[in-house]
């Protein structure tokens, strides 16, 4: 605080008129100040309830300080514990999707094999007919074998 009340007031209190006799100002200065007396009184301990007031509030922001100190301390401490959670559970969904997409893929390969087997199946009876009437034309051909 700049300055205290009680010192702001002694600045401002009449120091006696200029020119006026030094009895007079000195009784009129003593009858002001008996006449104020009480009013610096409760000045002063409206004073020391303010100081009072400030140092406990100063005593209960130094507290509130040291507790969000301890607060975020202990969230700094918690933060690499938190990190490497999520680090180790983003982890593993990722390798969640990798297994399902690897899944998807080795059973889109086992479907595509079997559509070759099935339809290799479906004309095998063709082809081997095929072959087996190329083999004839071929000795026919040659005059080896007839029918």
């Amino acid at each position: 605080m700049a300055s205290r009340l009680t010192e702001l007031l002694e600045r401002i209190r009449p120091a006696g008129a200029p020119g006026a006799a030094a009895t007079g100002v000195r009784m009129a200065d003593e009858a002001r100040a008996a006449e104020i007396e009480h009013v610096w009184e409760l000045l002063a301990e409206y004073e020391a309830e303010a100081d009072d007031v400030i140092a406990g509030a100063t005593a209960e922001a130094a507290a509130m300080r040291r507790r969000a100190d301890r607060e975020v301390e202990s969230i700094r401490a918690r933060i690499a514990d938190r990190v490497a959670i999520a680090e180790a559970e983003a982890t593993q969904r990722q390798e969640r999707r990798g297994a399902a997409a690897a899944s998807e893929v080795h059973e889109q390969a086992r479907r595509e094999a079997q559509r070759r087997r099935d339809a290799a199946a479906a004309r095998m009876d063709e082809l081997v007919d095929a072959a087996i009437r190329s083999i004839w034309e071929v000795a026919d051909a040659e005059g080896e074998v007839g029918p």
